[in-house]
């Protein structure tokens, strides 16, 4: 249950995007002991609003095993 890093950019700049762009961002994450949950998630910097999955939650996790 411990926060352990953080990233709050999207490094893309938006008014350069058009509709059916991709992008990719790469993060490198320390190893940690024993187990680990990645949680990643969008929002809209404007609003504060976050934006959904497919599945309709606000994130995704994904469980990292050492």
């Amino acid at each position: 249950g411990n926060f352990l890093t953080g990233n709050d950019g999207l490094w893309v700049d938006p008014e350069t995007l058009q509709a059916g762009d991709l992008f990719v961002q790469q993060h490198w994450f320390s190893p940690v002991e024993g187990e680990a949950t990645a949680v990643f998630g969008l929002y809209d910097p404007l609003t504060g609003q976050r934006i959904l999955t497919k599945d309709g939650v606000e994130f995704l996790q994904l469980p990292i095993n050492e």
